[in-house]
């Protein structure tokens, strides 16, 4: 959430108990902090422009700043100033510094004496989580992905799974278990979003065990 809706709160006396990750609390502190210390350099945040994290990220600017989900949207960025780069925590790395490269050859060219700033904020257990879930997804007959219906972690990384097996199904709960999942299926993995929490993943497996023993 944005300093805004933290100020509502507070004077309404409203009683505060923050579950933020700290992982992103650390990046709110670290994009204000930067932002007074380059007062004239632009804020660029590379992520979802409508995705709660994004909305508090850009509200520790006041909203001043540039967000991009895509190489194709830096035409919004003024290169004539010094640029401070962040990346939404659960972004893809690889696209992330691929993007950093591009503003940095495009800052150069227009400002040579601006400068490109940036920072690693991608979530060190979503990156290294990508190598790991290619080859346990390649590894199992069959993928039950767990995760929130509008998870942008989930979205990205079930679409990993597909890539290593085309029998990779995406569910939210042991509700949406089918049968038909399960079929011909002698080995089954069982993971989910970076915030999937355990119980669930353990839930989902059970309730799998449950209906193939039948």
């Amino acid at each position: 959430e944005p300093p805004s809706t933290y100020g509502i709160a507070q004077s309404n006396n409203i009683n505060i108990i923050d579950a933020t990750c700290p992982i992103v609390l650390r990046l709110h502190k670290m994009i204000q902090t930067n932002a007074q210390k380059y007062p004239e350099a632009t804020t660029v945040i590379f992520g979802k422009k409508d995705h709660a994290e994004v909305v508090g990220l850009v509200g520790q600017v006041g909203g001043n700043a540039v967000v991009l989900s895509s190489e194709d949207e830096i035409e919004q960025i003024d290169f004539s100033k010094s640029i401070l780069l962040y990346s939404q925590t659960t972004m893809n790395s690889h696209k992330y510094n691929a993007l950093a490269d591009i503003i940095a050859k495009r800052l150069a060219a227009a400002s040579p004496k601006s400068a490109l700033m940036k920072f690693d904020t991608v979530c060190r257990s979503v990156a290294l989580r990508e190598r790991n879930l290619r080859e346990y997804a390649a590894s199992r007959d069959a993928i039950l992905f767990v995760a929130g219906a509008n998870s942008s972690n989930g979205k990205y990384l079930y679409s990993m799974c597909c890539e290593a097996n085309s029998r990779a199904y995406y569910i939210s709960s042991q509700g949406d278990i089918r049968r038909s999942m399960l079929d011909g299926v002698g080995s089954l993995g069982v993971t989910g979003a970076t915030s999937t929490p355990k119980w669930l993943l353990q839930n989902v497996a059970d309730a799998a065990l449950r209906m193939a023993s039948k």
